[in-house]
């Protein structure tokens, strides 16, 4: 059988040698200067991208044996439609578990108190106390874990190169927090491209740290543990605990250094981890930014590096009875220049105390 006068099989060959090309070129881009994240997309964008070619000659050859061959055709991404739903399911299951962990974390340190008062906040800097009076009012209970859901952008890498990874990339997540024990669970989705995706976790739980993230849900490309990771890990949740301002109140694992008038240190310790970041406040009593230096930052032959990371907190508004920032923007301060990676805002936010939901308390 011929097709404008070339055999099909003729016809498969040309598909082949000018699809592939095409496809692993895009993965050689991501080869120079990405990160690990983008290197990993890249192998696996390159594999895919031998396989797709092959596939899309073998299909124009099945094509051109009638009914059967669309039949089977059909069939055989059905089948890969099939696989990518399990995958899908069975990592949504895994991090369902890790959330039921976070939720079911308690205190067993006999120190929580039912409610906030102003009486907590003797002896604290005053920039601290201006920030906590402006976001919590007198017998706030105390927050025992809360649930956002964020909309917003993602950056992998510095450098354009990687067409998959290219520029600002939308994120869809969902984030919870227990606050008597320090444990949190970020699920997201990133879409790289239509219909090309990688979801993962970032997470801390019994004091462990883990980064976790696979393309189409299926094939890993990213699985970190570790010292440093629990470290990292740890900061984040310090830096995220204007979510669960209860949680920046002086205890047994957070302890306030005067800095200024507008900048105090908070020095917070868990599971033989100890972290610090210098708070900056303004005049109202919101947090403006946050830095750290004992966040690590993954490099593209899978190191890593400790640089100084700096969060940005803006559109404040009441949520629950709590003044939260809607708005954080995530930034590398790197010897190159300032790497802004993350930009993302909150869509929805639910916070539960020992009491129950906290959007029964109400603000003066």
């Amino acid at each position: 059988m011929t097709m404008k006068g070339k055999r099909v099989d003729d016809v498969s060959i040309v598909c082949s040698n000018a699809v592939s090309p095409i496809l692993l070129s895009f993965a050689a881009k991501g080869q120079h200067s990405a990160g690990y994240l983008g290197k990993q997309i890249s192998k696996i964008i390159y594999k895919l991208g031998a396989l797709y070619a092959s596939l899309l000659a073998s299909l124009v050859s099945v094509l051109s044996h009638g009914p059967w061959g669309v039949l089977l055709s059909l069939g055989v991404f059905g089948m890969t439609g099939l696989i990518i739903l399990s995958a899908t399911f069975k990592l949504g299951r895994t991090i369902a578990e890790k959330v039921h962990q976070v939720i079911c974390t308690t205190d067993d340190s006999g120190e929580q108190r039912s409610r906030f008062s102003y009486g907590d906040l003797q002896d604290l800097p005053a920039p601290v106390q201006r920030y906590l009076t402006y976001c919590m009012p007198e017998g706030q209970p105390r927050i025992k874990y809360c649930a956002i859901k964020q909309h917003g952008w993602f950056r992998i890498r510095e450098n354009p190169g990687l067409v998959s990874t290219e520029g600002w990339k939308k994120v869809r997540a969902n984030q919870y927090f227990s606050t008597e024990e320090p444990a949190y669970v970020w699920d997201a989705y990133i879409w790289l491209a239509p219909l090309v995706w990688i979801r993962g976790w970032d997470c801390y739980l019994g004091g462990k740290g883990e980064l976790f993230w696979r393309l189409f849900s299926c094939f890993t490309l990213v699985d970190f543990g570790g010292p440093e990771i629990d470290q990292s890990a740890l900061v984040r949740y310090l830096s995220e605990a204007c979510y669960y301002p209860t949680a920046l109140l002086p205890s047994h694992r957070l302890r306030w250094t005067a800095v200024d008038d507008n900048h105090a240190k908070a020095t917070l310790m868990h599971a033989q981890q100890k972290v610090s970041g210098v708070f900056e406040f303004n005049s109202i009593g919101q947090i403006v930014s946050m830095c750290s230096e004992d966040r690590s930052r993954q490099l593209g032959d899978g190191s890593s590096s400790q640089d100084k990371w700096t969060g940005y907190y803006s559109n404040w508004a009441e949520r629950a009875g709590i003044m939260i920032p809607l708005e954080m923007e995530s930034v590398w301060n790197l010897i190159s220049g300032r790497f802004s990676f993350a930009r993302l805002t909150v869509v929805d936010y639910k916070c539960f105390s020992r009491i129950g939901r906290t959007s029964m308390c109400t603000r003066r």
